[in-house]
């Protein structure tokens, strides 16, 4: 048995999916840090030697925890930049977004207006379920993106969620 799921793409979508990012990947999650904390504790420390003296430390401290915070916002800032960018420039284009998933017990076929691709079940590697979306991750490190809005949740969980914890090849996560 299929089942259908049709979807418009908005860019909402594609500013959250990327900053989902950060919560799939664990890989990227830990640069992030590595980013995150390695330049507030360089910047703290540099500015503590050149200084030495206890203003020095005072003010390394505080210039690495307004960054500290910050980041996290300049990041989100960043990436809703970089789409709005990529839409302007004509590599997301919002007007071909109608989408149509059909799920079937031999995988996943996502269709646009212009594309086709066919995953099996043992194609996705990642099932992530998020509060707003679906993502599948494949094998071949492309994603998609499945808004929950005016969807069935019950017919998502049987017809995905479910196919996806049930099949050994395939990771499922839940994020918030």
């Amino acid at each position: 048995m299929n089942t259908e799921f049709k979807y418009e793409l908005l860019e909402e979508d594609f500013i959250q999916s990327n900053l989902d990012y950060v919560k799939i990947s664990p890989n990227f999650a830990k640069q992030m840090r590595i980013i995150k904390y390695g330049f507030v504790i360089i910047v703290a420390l540099m500015i503590m030697l050149f200084m030495r003296s206890l203003q020095g430390v005072v003010f390394g401290l505080l210039l690495a925890g307004i960054y500290s915070f910050g980041f996290d916002k300049y990041y989100k800032y960043s990436v809703k930049k970089r789409v709005k960018k990529s839409i302007a420039s004509g590599n997301l284009q919002l007007n071909d977004t109608g989408m149509t998933a059909v799920v079937s017990d031999a995988g996943i076929v996502i269709k646009g207006k212009k594309e086709k691709t066919k995953y099996t079940w043992k194609d996705i590697r990642i099932f992530v379920e998020s509060p707003k979306y679906i993502y599948l991750i494949s094998d071949h490190g492309t994603a998609e993106v499945i808004p929950k809005r005016g969807q069935d949740e019950s017919l998502l969980k049987t017809a995905l969620a479910d196919r996806a914890k049930a099949s050994p090849e395939t990771e499922y996560k839940r994020i918030s």
